[in-house]
């Protein structure tokens, strides 16, 4: 039974790609909800498979709030993570 990961972004393609790289070991089901990204984090998000939505910043809780409402995850587990957290895999 494989977690579902949730990562909200704003401006991360900095650090996406080596989280989404180690979350790879746990999981393919990865939700990002993004606040206005200017950066190439999207494009980042999806060529690691990730599930992009879009919604604006009001505060941490709100927007992990929209993203259960609204992201359609059926998985029983929900981890949230954020972008620069990830596992060194070197």
């Amino acid at each position: 039974m494989k977690p579902a990961v949730i990562i909200l972004t704003l401006n991360e393609s900095k650090h996406i790609g080596r989280c989404l790289e180690s979350l790879r070991l746990i999981t393919d089901d990865i939700y990002i909800v993004d606040a206005g990204s200017k950066d190439d984090t999207i494009e980042i998000a999806h060529r690691f498979g990730a599930k992009v939505f879009h919604n604006p910043w009001i505060s941490y809780a709100k927007q992990f709030q929209w993203a259960l409402d609204n992201c359609g995850i059926t998985a029983p587990w929900i981890m949230r993570m954020d972008s620069d957290e990830y596992r060194n895999l070197s």
